[in-house]
């Protein structure tokens, strides 16, 4: 994983995606990522939503948002419902899409200025 120090000083706007990557104002990214509105994206270990567990929803949590969103890949995949409960107990907004979807509405939801967190499975 490559982080440009571009990331640092502009919005975070994911400015391309497609099969097996996505690019973040420019810098291309071929494995899952947490994107944050405002930083450089963190590394993720998440595969397949269907494999999602606690710790990788702890993960995400840690950046604090509103509105948490989960990119499962190329098809949208729920995980196993009580990987969730912590978010929800939160008050933490869930979005299950696939990846693509994902993208587009972190983009959106950014330029809104709410605090929206991507978890995107690649």
């Amino acid at each position: 994983m490559r982080i440009d120090s571009r990331d640092e000083t502009l919005p975070t706007r994911i400015t391309s995606y497609g099969s097996g990557f996505v690019m973040l104002n420019g810098t291309r990214y071929a494995s899952s990522i947490i994107v944050r509105p405002n930083a450089p994206p963190l590394p993720w270990n998440a595969v397949q939503g269907c494999e999602l567990t606690i710790e990788h929803v702890v993960e995400l949590l840690a950046c604090d948002p509103e509105i948490l969103l989960l990119g499962t890949g190329r098809a949208q995949v729920f995980p196993p419902p009580d990987t969730l409960t912590l978010a929800f107990e939160r008050g933490v907004g869930v979005e299950i899409m696939d990846t693509t979807a994902a993208c587009r509405t972190f983009n959106l939801l950014a330029a809104e200025d709410r605090l929206v967190i991507a978890g995107l499975m690649l």
